[in-house]
């Protein structure tokens, strides 16, 4: 499929400024010339408070690429509150046939590591939306609130993606937003194996306030058949 007949669905919140959510997805899909659908799930007032969009709305709007046979991969950003996470898993439940790839931003935390899900809804998401996720991405912090265990280590960093992995995806990746052992190294595990994928060079933007530029690049490669391990590398690049 040529990827200008690409279609990308992307669950986020949106943020006026356009430095995350929404408008950072669609900044990032238009670049690589695929077609943002672009679902709103809340918005940002400040960077540290968002408010949910109506969990109907938010279903209403799932319900409109459906049957879209041109859809190739869906995302998750920050999705604000149970209701929405409630809704999403029974949408992914029912749908997920619809669905070719599916990536699980966690996105329960700020940029500056501040909650922004309650433990509750972590739990629900982790019980509802984790098992259909053919990939859940988090970085540091948000892998130990996840795993419920300190990371300090790479070793740490395996044994919270295993601990994640329980939860039911297919794969998971764990970002370091900070060096581990002097490394920023990402863990890619999928039950068996840790590929551990490094980077040298200290990162030249904060990492996670790219979160969404980096999963948005993670879905257009996985919807044009790139396996994970090059879909990291090459979403790596793109982002800068």
């Amino acid at each position: 499929m040529h990827k200008k007949s690409l279609e990308v669905v992307t669950i986020n919140s949106l943020d006026p400024t356009g430095k995350v959510g929404l408008i950072a997805d669609f900044r990032i899909l238009t670049n690589l010339e695929v077609k943002p659908i672009e679902v709103i799930a809340g918005i940002f007032l400040d960077q540290e408070e968002v408010i949910a969009i109506d969990s109907t709305a938010l279903r209403k709007q799932v319900n409109l690429f459906v049957n879209s046979e041109s859809v190739a991969a869906v995302k998750t950003g920050l999705l604000v509150d149970r209701d929405n996470i409630e809704t999403l898993a029974t949408f992914f439940e029912d749908y997920r046939h619809a669905v070719p790839n599916l990536v699980i931003d966690s996105w329960i935390e700020s940029t500056e590591e501040m909650p922004l899900l309650t433990s509750s809804a972590i739990s629900l998401a982790k019980i509802r939306l984790f098992p259909e996720a053919d990939l859940i991405i988090a970085y540091l912090s948000e892998a130990e609130r996840l795993s419920g265990q300190p990371i300090k280590t790479i070793n740490d960093m395996k044994e919270a993606a295993e601990a994640i992995k329980v939860f039911g995806s297919k794969h998971v990746l764990i970002r370091s937003d900070v060096a581990v052992e002097d490394e920023f190294v990402d863990i890619l595990f999928d039950g068996k194996k840790h590929q551990l994928l490094y980077d040298k060079q200290k990162p030249k933007k904060a990492i996670r306030q790219q979160r969404d530029a980096f999963a948005s690049a993670v879905i257009t490669q996985l919807a044009l058949g790139n396996n994970l391990v090059s879909t990291i590398k090459s979403a790596n690049k793109i982002i800068g």
